[in-house]
């Protein structure tokens, strides 16, 4: 519930399909609810020297238990300003995974809408979706690791090519936007024949 109550206190940035930012802000919950207000997130995954990813196991009360990447939040307007994609990302890596320090760069991104599937017992105004623009950020690590036990039930580092098979094979294991960000790895070229694991 915690989470809940930190989503009714945060404001989200409001794009279109292109992210090209509308100066519109919402509370975060309610970008969230009903048929959703598209909005600016970010995930954000790590690899080591070793060609691994580091992965979490999320705490969510919607996808509780899948595996994610190594940092996934949303753009917020804090203090009369507006996150970049790095400082978003910076701020997520040091609370869910005690990640200081990294210098982190955008791939590309999607858009994507997904229901609540827990919520379909409930009024139609008080369900929730997920419908945002979604940045993939990207950055080198090979330092500790130290989650946030609110957020994260465990975290490992695997094979960058063992992952992609994964959410290919068994996608169910994996949020959402965790398997749509490989789809979208594979849609703008880098996980053909330039190999991200050479990614600089």
């Amino acid at each position: 519930m915690k989470k809940r109550d930190q989503a009714s206190s945060q404001k989200v940035l409001l794009v279109d399909s292109n992210d090209k930012f509308l100066s519109k802000y919402v509370a975060r919950h309610e970008a969230h609810t009903g048929e959703g207000i598209h909005h600016r997130a970010f995930v954000c995954f790590l690899l080591n020297k070793k060609g691994e990813i580091l992965l979490q196991k999320r705490k969510h009360w919607l996808w509780d238990g899948l595996w994610d990447l190594s940092a996934i939040s949303h753009v917020l307007h804090l203090d009369g300003h507006d996150e970049s994609y790095e400082e978003a990302t910076a701020r997520a890596l040091k609370k869910e995974m005690g990640i200081e320090g990294v210098e982190t760069k955008k791939l590309g991104g999607f858009n994507y809408f997904a229901k609540h599937e827990k919520d379909e017992g409930l009024p139609r105004h008080r369900r929730g979706c997920e419908d945002e623009y979604c940045a993939i950020m990207f950055g080198r690590y090979d330092g500790p690791v130290e989650p946030n036990d609110e957020d994260i039930y465990e975290y490992k580092w695997t094979k960058f090519t063992e992952f992609i098979k994964e959410t290919k094979n068994h996608p169910e294991k994996y949020t959402p936007w965790a398997v749509l960000t490989v789809e979208n790895l594979k849609k703008i070229g880098y996980l053909g024949t330039n190999d991200i694991i050479n990614l600089e």
